[in-house]
């Protein structure tokens, strides 16, 4: 249908991707010509010489060649024109009239027969007669990056104007029943402060901060440029997007995304159903479940337990004072402390040092990059690849392939039903039993019994002060 709010919504879309086109392709264009600029320019002072080509040799009196004029049409985005310079000041019309020269204007007024106004002089003359070809490729580099620059500015207005008129009709279509208080769209340029409890059942945009002393509820998006501040209850069933801070005292649940560019900041349980994301740190003193992924910029600490479903990725450090489980797998790029036990259905890889004072238990493989320290028992499934030092306080267990490029200490048992590899030295103060190879590149040290299924190789020094028993 010619007339269907799909068919608007879909030229709309159009509308603004050619926009966004050509506000691109302009302004690489602008990218160049200052580039360009800027190189002829060195090249005209190397020939010239830096005292030759420089602010020494502006004139007395300068006046603009160009100017850039807004208009502003009725219900349309604001356009700029670029108009030819006069030879004075444009805010000072008596400048105008005599040319911008003082000593001229002694002799007399000018005649005024309507004569049309003298252009300013070349201001390639500050700099002699005879000028390099380079410092004329630079004017003309500049001059036309003015044009272009003059176009890019109209173009973000008309990309500004299609991006407000496709949000307008995509809110239509979501929801054709118009805008009525809080039952349609909600859209606020000011502070906002509620006292009582807050009910939304469409979409809600914010340009400043927000603050609810009561709970809020909302069926619809939610996004918010400012600060948000909540005392109480926060349940949303849309996607929430915020560009400032976030304090919640309540609890939260959402089921939709959830997009933060600032700090969050919870003192109660979170519950989420979709993805999250948090480009500043997250701080929460409540328990916190996710069945979706999670994705952190900032630094994450945890005073409950954390659960979360999907895979989670962490660029700064993290700490959990309680229990951790996850479902998928864990990147994170920082330390991770935790002071309760940690359980993980996933892979798990972890750049920085890793510190768990409880039990650890992985079903996926494990791979980190910096040191590990462990009080409780460990136990994991799938392959463990460390490249840094390792220190385990309980027994150690692991069903899968074990390499370590780092010293090794560990003062419980060990049992390793596959291939061991050791890079640096092992120290082991509790039993010991290996059902594969063992290779170590170091020296080794046991104070319990030693038995191994497999063949063994040693690069180093080796002290049992118990049996040794090799098949």
């Amino acid at each position: 249908m010619e007339g269907s709010p799909e068919a608007a919504l879909d030229a709309a879309a159009l509308e603004l991707l050619e926009a966004l086109e050509t506000l691109q392709e302009r302004r690489q264009l602008l990218g160049q010509l200052l580039r360009q600029g800027w190189l002829s320019l060195s090249q005209a002072r190397y020939s010239l010489g830096c005292h030759r080509v420089s602010s020494l040799q502006y004139g007395a009196t300068m006046v603009p060649r160009v100017r850039v004029l807004p208009r502003q049409d009725p219900g349309g985005p604001p356009r700029f024109e670029e108009v030819p310079g006069t030879g004075g000041d444009p805010e000072d019309p008596d400048g105008q009239r005599g040319g911008g020269d003082g000593l001229r204007q002694r002799r007399g007024p000018p005649e005024t027969g309507g004569a049309p106004p003298r252009r300013p002089p070349d201001p390639l003359a500050w700099f002699g007669v005879l000028v390099p070809p380079s410092l004329r490729q630079a004017q003309g580099s500049f001059i036309q990056g003015v044009t272009v620059a003059v176009e890019v500015a109209g173009l973000q207005g008309a990309v500004a104007a299609a991006t407000a008129r496709y949000r307008a009709l995509l809110r239509r279509k979501r929801h054709p029943d118009g805008d009525s208080g809080t039952t349609g769209d909600t859209e606020s340029r000011g502070d906002t402060e509620t006292l009582g409890d807050t009910e939304t059942t469409g979409d809600t945009e914010s340009h400043s901060d927000t603050k609810t002393l009561g709970d809020t509820e909302s069926h619809g998006d939610t996004e918010t440029l400012g600060d948000t501040k909540s005392h109480g209850d926060t349940k949303s069933h849309g996607d929430t997007e915020s560009h400032g801070d976030t304090e919640t005292t309540g609890d939260t649940e959402s089921h939709g995304d959830t997009e933060t560019l600032g700090d969050t900041k919870s003192h109660g349980d979170t519950e989420t159903t979709g993805d999250t994301k948090t480009l500043g740190d997250t701080k929460s003193h409540g328990d916190t479940e996710s069945h979706g992924d999670t994705e952190t910029t900032g630094a994450t600490k945890t005073r409950g337990d954390t659960k979360s479903h999907g895979d989670t990725e962490s660029h700064r450090d993290t700490e959990t004072l309680g229990d951790t489980e996850t479902t998928g797998d864990t990147e994170t790029m920082g330390d991770t402390k935790t002071l309760g036990d940690t359980e993980s259905h996933g892979d798990t890889e972890t750049t920085g040092d890793i510190k768990t004072r409880g039990d650890t238990e992985s079903h996926g493989d494990t791979e980190s990059h910096g040191d590990t320290e462990t009080t409780g028992a460990t136990k994991t499934r799938g392959d463990t690849e460390s490249h840094g030092a390792t220190e385990s306080h309980g027994a150690t267990k692991t069903l899968g392939d074990t390499e370590t490029t780092g010293d090794t200490e560990t003062t419980g048992d060990t049992g390793t039903p596959g291939d061991t590899e050791t890079h640096g030295d092992t120290e082991s103060v509790g039993d010991r039993g290996t059902l594969g190879d063992t290779e170590t590149a170091g020296d080794t040290e046991t104070a319990c019994d030693t038995e191994a299924a497999g063949d063994t190789e040693a690069a180093g020094d080796t002290v049992t002060s118990g049996d040794t028993v090799t098949a």
